[in-house]
C-alpha cells in the first residue's frame, strides 16, 4: 500500500483557497497516477465535499501517523510554513515507508529560503538577507516569506514600502529576467523531466507553461548541492543574460498537473521506479502543456477550490 498525502485536500486546517486549489490539483494528478500502480490509502478532513475515496478521520494527524505506520511507502506534498513538511517528513521516516519524497535533512535547508541560500553558495543566485527591520541591498528588492509557498512575493521599490515588509521574511536582490522552473527527478542522479515558464497575478503565482528546451546546469547543480532531495524537486530560477537560482521545492509543485500530458509518462510510475532504483521509462517533452490557476470555472479544470480551478490546456 501507497500513503498519498497533500495538507490542503486531507487537513482541516484553512488555507488561502488559491492555494489550496493548487494541492488539490496535485492530489488528483497524483492520486489517478498512482492508483494504476499501486493500493492508494489517503483520508479528508477538509471542510468542502472530500475527494473520491476519502474519508473524515477525527484527527489528521493520528490518521497520518497510524496510514505511514501501515503502510510499504508514502508521498507527501504539504508546505514548508511552520515545519508542517519538515514535522511529516520525520513521521514518515520513524515510520520505516520507503519515503518516495526528499528526506527531513534536505527539507529543513530547501524550505528556509536564507538557509538554502547559504547552501548554494558559488552558484549564481540573487544577494538575500533575512529582513529584521533594516536592508543592506539596494532597492528595489523582492520580499517573500522565509518559509512558505503559493509563490507570495512583493517587489518594495521605495524605504516606504520597505517598512511594511514582515520582520523574518527574506528580501533579495531584483534580479531581471524571465522567471522560469524546473521539474526535475532526483535519484540516483538528477533528471530533468521538464523547463517551465511561470507566471504571476499581483503577488501571487499564477501557472505557467510545460516546455521543452535546455535546463541551464547550474539549475542541476543546485539540486544536487542539496543533500538528501529526492524524487520530484522543482527549483525556480531567472533566466536573463545570466541564470540566477531564487529558490528550490523539495516536494511536488504545481505543474505536475500538466507533466504527463507533456511527457507521455506516468507519473506515479516514474516515482515508484525512482525509489526503487529500476529503470525508468523515456521522459522527454513531447508537447508544451499550459496550466493556468484561474478564477471561476472552466472545462479544462482539473481541480477547483474555493472560487479557484486549475487549467490544463495542451498548447502544441
Amino acid at each position: 500500500m501507497l500513503f498519498l498525502f497533500e495538507y490542503a485536500s486531507c487537513t482541516g486546517d484553512e488555507l488561502p483557497p488559491e492555494v489550496a486549489v493548487e494541492g488539490r490539483a496535485m492530489y488528483l494528478t497524483l492520486h489517478r497516477s498512482l492508483s494504476r500502480r499501486a493500493e492508494v490509502v489517503s483520508f479528508s478532513a477538509s471542510p468542502e465535499p472530500p475527494l473520491p475515496g476519502l474519508e473524515r478521520p477525527e484527527s489528521w494527524r493520528h490518521a497520518f501517523a497510524e496510514a505511514a505506520e501501515r503502510c510499504e511507502s508514502a508521498l507527501i506534498i504539504a508546505p514548508e510554513s511552520d515545519g508542517i513538511l519538515l514535522e511529516l517528513t520525520k513521521v514518515v521516516e520513524r515510520s520505516g515507508a520507503l519515503n518516495l519524497g526528499s528526506s527531513a535533512s534536505a527539507v529543513a535547508v530547501a524550505g528556509d529560503k536564507y538557509r538554502c541560500y547559504r547552501a548554494l553558495r558559488g552558484l549564481p543566485q540573487p544577494e538575500t538577507e533575512v529582513f529584521r527591520g533594516r536592508c543592506s541591498l539596494d532597492l528595489p528588492v523582492v520580499a517573500k516569506p522565509r518559509w512558505g509557498e503559493g509563490g507570495t512575493r512583493v517587489v518594495v521599490t521605495s524605504e516606504e514600502e520597505l517598512e511594511q515588509v514582515p520582520r523574518g521574511w527574506v528580501v533579495q536582490e531584483l534580479v531581471e529576467g524571465e522567471p522560469m522552473s524546473a521539474s526535475l527527478l532526483v535519484g540516483d542522479e538528477v533528471r530533468v523531466l521538464s523547463l517551465n515558464t511561470q507566471r504571476f497575478s499581483g503577488t501571487s503565482y499564477a501557472g505557467g507553461d510545460v516546455v521543452g528546451g535546455e535546463v541551464p546546469e547550474e539549475v542541476v547543480a543546485a539540486a544536487e548541492r542539496i543533500k538528501g532531495l529526492f524524487g520530484y524537486v522543482g527549483v525556480d530560477f531567472i533566466l536573463g543574460e545570466e541564470v540566477s537560482i531564487v529558490e528550490v521545492n523539495p516536494r511536488v509543485t504545481t505543474m505536475v498537473a500538466g507533466l504527463e500530458r507533456a511527457l507521455d509518462a506516468e507519473l506515479g510510475e516514474v516515482l515508484l521506479k525512482n525509489a526503487t532504483s529500476e529503470r525508468l521509462p523515456e521522459l522527454e517533452v513531447r508537447r508544451r502543456v499550459g496550466v493556468r490557476k484561474l478564477r471561476g470555472t472552466c472545462p479544462e479544470a482539473v481541480a477547483a477550490y474555493g472560487g479557484y480551478c486549475i487549467a490544463v490546456e495542451v498548447l502544441g
